[in-house]
């Protein structure tokens, strides 16, 4: 006679083989977020310190010719600048682009004479560049800064 009430072992081994996989993919999925999470805070680190870099020059460029940015000063004289942040053990190496831009001359009409405009003279183009040492990834911002005259 044949007893059908239990499990036999082959059906235990093929449950606990079909455990572990599905265990080992959760395991495996969940390891990748957290990688990526991991990278998304440093990327957002990037972008967090390559808005306030560009928010002190912004601060800077129309008073002065330097400034102090994460305790380094940056010479707006200068076309490019570097700094690092931290200063300490640096993670991230940051790169201050200045150029004057090919603006056009705006004119703006007036009965008591046209007003002229030279925009090159007005504002500078800034680019910075923000890159993590250890990943190697970049983020840049640009944007035309008004700066002091000359």
């Amino acid at each position: 006679m044949n007893n059908q009430k239990g499990l036999s072992l082959i059906e235990v081994l093929g449950s606990i083989v079909l455990l572990g996989v599905a265990i080992l993919s959760i395991t495996f999925v969940l390891q990748q977020s957290t990688v990526h999470t991991k990278d998304n805070q440093k990327q957002d680190q990037s972008v967090q310190i390559t808005r306030t870099v560009m928010e002190e020059i912004k601060h800077n460029l129309r008073t002065s010719y330097t400034a102090s940015i994460y305790e380094q000063v940056v010479n707006f004289k200068l076309a490019t600048n570097k700094i690092q942040y931290p200063k300490v053990n640096p993670e991230y190496n940051i790169t201050i682009d200045l150029s004057v831009p090919t603006l056009n001359t705006v004119t703006i009409p007036k009965k008591s004479g046209d007003l002229k405009y030279d925009l090159k003279n007005i504002f500078k183009h800034v680019k910075v560049t923000c890159t993590n040492s250890i990943t190697g990834k970049q983020f840049v911002l640009e944007a035309f800064v008004e700066y002091k005259y000359i």
